[in-house]
């Protein structure tokens, strides 16, 4: 199974940033800017494999920081 997503850059005019949510979706900035059409590119690829877990790279290289993967990876699988 494999699925590709594109997310614009965007360039923020101002933004509150709401930190104090304990859930992840709801973090994040509010405020108004603008789409670019530069972004990022993320691809994941589920493969069977006889080890339990997942890696996380980003281009290329291990990454120091992947909640955001981390939360999207573990409930894709609870599907």
């Amino acid at each position: 199974m494999q699925a590709v997503a594109f997310a614009p850059g965007h360039i923020t005019g101002f933004f509150k940033a709401e930190v104090g949510e304990k859930e992840p979706e709801q973090k994040g900035s509010i405020g108004a800017g603008f789409c670019i059409k530069e972004g990022v590119t993320t691809r994941v690829k589920v493969t069977s494999s006889e080890k339990p877990g997942f890696k996380i790279t980003v281009t290329g290289f291990q990454s120091d920081n992947t909640q955001v993967s981390e939360f999207v990876e573990e409930n894709f699988l609870k599907s």
